[in-house]
C-alpha cells in the first residue's frame, strides 16, 4: 500500500470511528430520553385514570371517561389496573388484568416505584394516595410511534454515516494526493539525476516547510556526492599517475639494462636504482593503505587511552633510526599532575603515523633537516606544535595542502607523493581533534595540533 493510499484509508478510519462514536451516543441518549419520555407520559396517564376509576362506579361513566382521555393523550394498548395496598384487585381499565410476572405487587410495595420494557411495551407500577388510601396501579403500554421514530433515527444516522464515509473517502484521497504530489515532484527530480549530471539541484520551493527542508536536505546530499566523486575521480587520476611512474622508471631501466650485455658494476648500480624506486612504490602502497583505513571513518579503539608523549617520543626515535641525518627537538611545557591529563582517547598507530608524517615533512623541507615539536597541556586539550625553517608554503596554496595527491608547485623536486597531509588531516578529525597552519614563503611553517585529552573516568586499556 502506497503512501497516498494508506493517509487515505486512515484518514478514513479515524473519521468513521469519530462519527460512529457521535452517532451511537445521539442514539443512545435519544433512546433513553424516549423511554423516560414514555414512562413520564405513562404514569401521568395512568394515574389521572387510576383516581377516577377508584371514584367512579358506574362502568359506562368509566369507560367515557377513558375514552375522553384516549383522546387527549393517546396510547396504544393502554391498561391501568388498581390495587389495594395489600394487593386486592379493584379493577382494570379493559376488564382483563394482566401483569408482566407474579411478584410485581409485592415489589411495587417495597420499592414504591418500578418500570420495565419488555421489547416495545412498558410497564409500570407505583404507590398511589387517594382520599388518604394506599393503592397500587399497574399500567401497561406500547409506545409504536417512539419505535418509529427511533427507527427513522438509526436508518437515517446509518445513511449519513454511509454517505459521509464516501465523502470522507474521496476528500481524503484528494488531500492525500494534494499533499504528496510535492514529494512525487522530488522523486521525478531525484530519479533524473545520475552520476552524469550530479550538478543538477531539486527546486527547494516553500523553504520553511517539510518538503522544502527534504529538498534541501537532498541538495546538501548532493553536494557531498559531487565533492565526493570529484575526489575519487581525482584520486584515481593522480593514484594511477604515482603508480606510472616508479613502473614506468623501473621498465625503462631494465629495457635499457637488456639492449646489450653491461658491466658487473652497471647491473649492480641499475639493480640498486630499481631497489629504490620499489622502495617508494611500496611507501606509496603503505601510505594509500593507511589513507584507506583512516577513510573509514571509525576507530577500531576510540576509547582507549593513548600516552601522547611515548607516541611522540616513538615517532621522533624510529625517523632518527632511519634518517639519522635528521634533528628533532622535543620540548615539553606545562606537564600535568593528573595521569589522565596525558593521554588522548584514540588509535596509538594512527596517531603514530600522522606524527611521523609531520616530522618527517618538517625536516625534509628545512635545508639543514631539523625541526621542533612541542607539546602544551591546556586544559582541557593537548597542544602539538610542529616548526621547521623551510621554504614555506604560499597563502594562495594553504586551503589545498590537505588535498590527495596535491603539492605545491615549489615541491616538486623533493621527494614526496602527497598523500601525507591528507592522511593527517583525515586521523586528527577522527581524533575530534583540530589541526591549523601558518607558514610564511622562505621562513617556514608551523602546524598546529589540538587533541583532547581523555576523561577521569575513561579506564580502558592503552591500545598500540
Amino acid at each position: 500500500m502506497n503512501i497516498k493510499r494508506s493517509l487515505t484509508f486512515r484518514f478514513l478510519i479515524l473519521v468513521a470511528l469519530l462519527l460512529s462514536s457521535f452517532s451511537l451516543v445521539v442514539y443512545e441518549n435519544y433512546s433513553r430520553y424516549r423511554q423516560d419520555d414514555y414512562f413520564e407520559r405513562l404514569r401521568d396517564r395512568s394515574e389521572t385514570i387510576a383516581r377516577h376509576m377508584i371514584q367512579i362506579t358506574d362502568p359506562n361513566l368509566l369507560d367515557e371517561v377513558i375514552e375522553r382521555e384516549n383522546v387527549v393523550k393517546p396510547m396504544s394498548n393502554h391498561r391501568v389496573s388498581v390495587y389495594s395496598i395489600s394487593g386486592f384487585f379493584l379493577g382494570d381499565s379493559t376488564r382483563i388484568a394482566k401483569l408482566p410476572y407474579p411478584n410485581i405487587i409485592d415489589d411495587i410495595r417495597e420499592k414504591n416505584n418500578i418500570e420495565l420494557s419488555i421489547k416495545e411495551t412498558y410497564y409500570t407500577g407505583f404507590v398511589m394516595v387517594h382520599n388518604g388510601q394506599k393503592f397500587i396501579v399497574i399500567c401497561t403500554g406500547t409506545d409504536f410511534v417512539g419505535a418509529q421514530k427511533l427507527n427513522f433515527l438509526g436508518r437515517l444516522i446509518l445513511i449519513s454515516l454511509f454517505i459521509a464515509l464516501i465523502i470522507t473517502a474521496v476528500l481524503g484521497w484528494f488531500f492525500a494526493r494534494q499533499a504528496l504530489n510535492p514529494i512525487s515532484k522530488v522523486i521525478t527530480e531525484v530519479d533524473q539525476i545520475t552520476a552524469n549530471n550530479l550538478h543538477k539541484r531539486l527546486p527547494l520551493g516553500k523553504q520553511n516547510d517539510e518538503i522544502g527542508a527534504l529538498s534541501n536536505t537532498f541538495n546538501k546530499m548532493l553536494d557531498r556526492l559531487e565533492a565526493s566523486f570529484l575526489m575519487q575521480k581525482n584520486f584515481v587520476s593522480n593514484a594511477s599517475h604515482e603508480f606510472r611512474t616508479p613502473i614506468t622508471a623501473i621498465k625503462a631501466q631494465i629495457e635499457v639494462m637488456l639492449m646489450q650485455e653491461r658491466s658487473k658494476d652497471e647491473y649492480i648500480n641499475t639493480l640498486k636504482s630499481i631497489d629504490e624506486d620499489i622502495d617508494r612504490f611500496m611507501q606509496l602502497v603503505s601510505s594509500l593503505g593507511e589513507l584507506a583505513r583512516a577513510n573509514a571513518n571509525s576507530l577500531d579503539n576510540k576509547t582507549n587511552k593513548v600516552p601522547l608523549i611515548e607516541i611522540i617520543a616513538e615517532s621522533r626515535s624510529e625517523l632518527l633510526k632511519g634518517k639519522p641525518n635528521y634533528r628533532i627537538d622535543l620540548q615539553i611545557e606545562n606537564l600535568p599532575e593528573q595521569e589522565h591529563e596525558n593521554y588522548v582517547p584514540g588509535n596509538a598507530a594512527l596517531l603514530k603515523s600522522a606524527f611521523k608524517n609531520l616530522i618527517e615533512n618538517a625536516c625534509k623541507f628545512s635545508p639543514d633537516q631539523t625541526c621542533e615539536v612541542s607539546m602544551i597541556f591546556v586544559q582541557p586539550y593537548i597542544l602539538v606544535t610542529i616548526t621547521d625553517k623551510g621554504i614555506g608554503i604560499p597563502e594562495s596554496e594553504l586551503p589545498l595542502i590537505f588535498e590527495p595527491f596535491y603539492r605545491a608547485n615549489d615541491t616538486r623536486g623533493i621527494a614526496g607523493h602527497g598523500i601525507g597531509l591528507s592522511l593527517v588531516k583525515k586521523i586528527i578529525d577522527l581524533h575530534k581533534g583540530e589541526i591549523n597552519v601558518e607558514s610564511i614563503p622562505s621562513k617556514g611553517t608551523k602546524f598546529i595540533i589540538k587533541l583532547p585529552h581523555a576523561k577521569s573516568e575513561d579506564t580502558s586499556p592503552i591500545s598500540y
